[in-house]
């Protein structure tokens, strides 16, 4: 791979997400892990999220595929919507409508979690070339402020 690139792996833990089973109480009722669905972001339209509009049990997390994550991880939806993302600002979890990309700690991620960095790695994720849910794909590293690179790589501009 070229110096200015790294596998998407590299630098993010890449995480699904599930739903509990919505038959049984026991995994919502009086709930306090924060839960998303692609419905809280699209609502929300905004950059961070502080709550969801439903929580799960201890129980529900453990029961279903969802996965655990701490603040400040990039969720994007991955149906229905496609391609809204958000930071979680608490440890939540999601359903299965989502990609949510953990950085590591020692990742260059940490460094571009904030600001425009963010926007342009974000925006090479959701170009459509990139979606079939690709978790090895390399993401070419956030270029220059004000470069015009956060379009989509090998898409032609109508116009």
């Amino acid at each position: 791979m070229p110096r200015d690139v790294e596998g998407i792996g590299d630098v993010v833990q890449v995480l699904g997400g599930g739903t509990p089973s919505t038959s049984v109480a026991e995994y919502w009722e009086g709930g306090d892990v924060v839960w998303y669905s692609p419905s809280d972001l699209t609502a929300a339209g905004a950059m961070f999220m502080f709550r969801s509009s439903k929580n799960i049990t201890p129980l529900g997390l453990e029961k279903s595929s969802a996965h655990l994550f701490p603040a400040n991880c990039v969720m994007m939806t991955s149906r229905a919507t496609i391609g809204v993302v958000a930071i979680n600002k608490s440890a939540a979890c999601t359903n299965q409508g989502f990609i949510t990309c953990v950085p590591g700690v020692a990742s260059s991620a940490g460094r571009t979690l904030s600001g425009r960095p963010l926007h342009v790695r974000v925006t090479r994720l959701r170009c459509p070339a990139n979606f079939p849910e690709h978790r090895e794909s390399p993401t070419a590293r956030p270029p220059r402020f004000g470069s015009r690179s956060g379009e989509c790589p090998g898409r032609k501009r109508r116009g």
